[in-house]
């Protein structure tokens, strides 16, 4: 998040795509790690 909000200070004109890029691998984590969590809920 501190990369993303210096990034968008220096008003680079990349600056959406960026933020999309950065979007799309939170959520590719997030949902990683749920399905991690879900498989050893499931073991347990």
């Amino acid at each position: 998040m501190i990369s993303l909000r210096k990034f968008w200070r220096s008003d680079n004109r990349y600056r959406w795509m960026y933020t999309a890029f950065i979007l799309v691998v939170f959520i590719v984590v997030a949902i990683t790690v749920s399905v991690d969590i879900s498989e050893i809920v499931s073991t347990l």
